[in-house]
């Protein structure tokens, strides 16, 4: 019996197949492992510190412009209680002048008014030359306004008085010596609400051992209203 070949049958081998060779080519040298980079970690810290930073030299900086401010307007306080000062004198002068001029001659009331309307107006130019601090620049204008309205109420009564005593126009004369004294009366208010706003200030910025300084021309507002009086006697 003829034998026959078997023909050539595909072997199949077992289990993995071995990598070749080409898959195992490595580069030289060994393979650094790779480091977490630290860069987002050192800005986050960077930031944070900044901001404490700034945080902590902001709040110090504020501390010392308001530091800075209150200087200011205590040294405003004192230089506008000199001038308050001063005011307040003429005021005495004015009202011990007013409740006896007629113990007084012509001559001598005219003397004493016109020395008391040149300080009075001297008092009101010192004004101007103060330096005044932002935290009291709301407030100025009030006693900017007392002192002009005492000027100006001296004056007008030392023009009516001296009618008075020619005995000349003496209607007139009343009405004139009526508006300066009420001239005077709305200076002691203007006066008053500085002098309240301005200690406010200073108790806010802890300053309570300042005190603004008082001035008042007509103690009895009453006095006013019965000026004309002076020129119908």
């Amino acid at each position: 019996m003829a034998q026959f070949s078997n023909p050539r049958q595909p072997r199949y081998t077992s289990g993995r197949r071995k990598p070749s060779l080409s898959r195992r080519v490595r580069t030289a040298g060994l393979t650094p492992s790779r480091r977490r980079d630290p860069a987002p970690v050192l800005i986050i810290l960077a930031v944070i510190v900044a901001f404490i930073f700034c945080w902590i030299f902001g709040r110090g900086c504020s501390g010392n412009q308001e530091a800075k401010e209150n200087d200011k307007l205590r040294a405003y306080t004192s230089s506008v209680n000199k001038l308050i000062q001063r005011s307040s004198a003429v005021g005495d002068q004015f009202d011990k002048l007013r409740n006896n001029i007629k113990d007084h001659t012509k001559a001598e009331v005219s003397r004493n008014l016109t020395q008391m309307v040149s300080d009075l107006t001297d008092i009101s130019k010192q004004l101007g030359k103060v330096q005044v601090p932002k935290k009291a620049q709301d407030l100025n204008p009030l006693l900017e306004m007392s002192f002009e309205d005492r000027a100006g109420g001296v004056h007008k009564f030392h023009v009516a008085v001296l009618d008075v005593f020619d005995k000349k126009n003496t209607e007139n004369a009343s009405s004139v010596m009526g508006q300066g004294m009420m001239d005077l009366v709305l200076s002691d208010e203007s006066a008053l609400r500085f002098r309240e706003r301005l200690d406010a200030k200073l108790t806010a910025a802890k300053m309570t051992f300042e005190k603004v300084a008082d001035s008042v021309f007509v103690p009895k507002q009453g006095d006013a209203l019965t000026a004309s009086e002076i020129g119908r006697a």
